[in-house]
């Protein structure tokens, strides 16, 4: 299995782009007191739409996962993206932690230095964990999988 290390760095181009397509946007009309009947209510969505353009710190956000040691592995033929952070304590034990479907990785980032690091939280370093969280494939900087009926169970049995 061939596994690299990777800094995570969104092109330039990439942003403005995004960012272009976003204001571009063509919203749909909404059914008057629709709220979320018919998916997600359009006043909502044009606030979030409002934060990522105007308040969003996307490079903030890369400076936080590159924080993390992240890796890329070849894995059944996609490319699995990964972090993977040493336990500091005297045994640490390996831990697999996944977020689950429609999240993504960032939403176990707060729990990952808890994990590899409990003295700094007030723990005890017996109970430190080497953790290795990979981003589901499809999610994240993980390659999609270009097959039907690739779900949670198929993930878990995907092999290098």
């Amino acid at each position: 299995m061939h596994i690299a290390p990777m800094t995570i760095c969104v092109p330039d181009e990439v942003l403005a782009d995004l960012k272009e397509r976003i204001v571009r946007v063509k919203w749909p009309n909404e059914l008057p007191d629709a709220g979320w009947d018919y998916g997600t209510n359009l006043a909502y969505m044009k606030e979030l739409v409002d934060y990522w353009l105007n308040e969003y710190d996307w490079r903030a956000e890369e400076r936080r996962l590159n924080s993390f040691a992240n890796f890329k592995a070849d894995v059944g033929g996609l490319g699995v993206h990964f972090i993977h952070e040493q336990g500091r304590g005297p045994h640490p034990l390996p831990l697999l932690i996944m977020h689950g479907y429609p999240w993504s990785i960032t939403t176990l980032l707060r729990i990952i230095p808890m994990l590899t690091d409990p003295i700094s939280y007030g723990g005890n370093p017996e109970d430190c964990f080497t953790v290795v969280a990979p981003s589901l494939c499809g999610f994240g900087f993980s390659d999609p999988p270009m097959e039907q009926g690739f779900n949670i169970p198929r993930h878990a049995h995907t092999e290098s």
